[in-house]
């Protein structure tokens, strides 16, 4: 059963769906949280994205709250339910740390300055979400 929910899930997930769900819960700045998305999973096909259901990389927060299913694991990547919870995830990650972000690039800003390990990810950002 489970194997069966995890293989509809990942077979349905793709750009249009994941716009949707990033709509239905208000993630700011979706197209570039959808721009993350692609790149962070290899366009949904990495071995994180498949398994854990973790589209963005996140790895598990010290202190805010999670909706990852290896909240105790501080540090690690993060494990997901749904597709669905890795975003409710993302979206509390963005209530701690871009709630006074207003423009694209401030939210550019953020993202190399907190998040992105690569040097360019920026500019694979920017290609991605234009």
């Amino acid at each position: 059963k489970n194997g069966l929910k995890r293989s509809t899930e990942v077979a349905i997930l793709n750009a249009n769906y994941l716009k949707a769900k990033l709509e239905k819960h208000k993630v700011r700045f979706s197209h570039i949280v959808l721009a993350q998305a692609i790149l962070e999973s290899a366009n949904f096909t990495s071995k994180l994205a498949m398994e854990n259901k973790n589209l963005f990389g996140m790895k598990v927060p010290a202190q805010r709250f999670t909706f990852a299913t290896n909240y105790f694991d501080y540090g690690n990547y993060a494990k997901y339910e749904s597709i669905e919870e890795c975003i409710m995830d993302y979206k509390c990650w963005q209530m701690q740390n871009a709630y006074n972000i207003t423009t694209e690039e401030g939210y550019f800003n953020l993202l190399h300055s907190i998040y992105a390990e690569d040097p360019d990810y920026i500019q694979k950002l920017k290609k991605f979400s234009r």
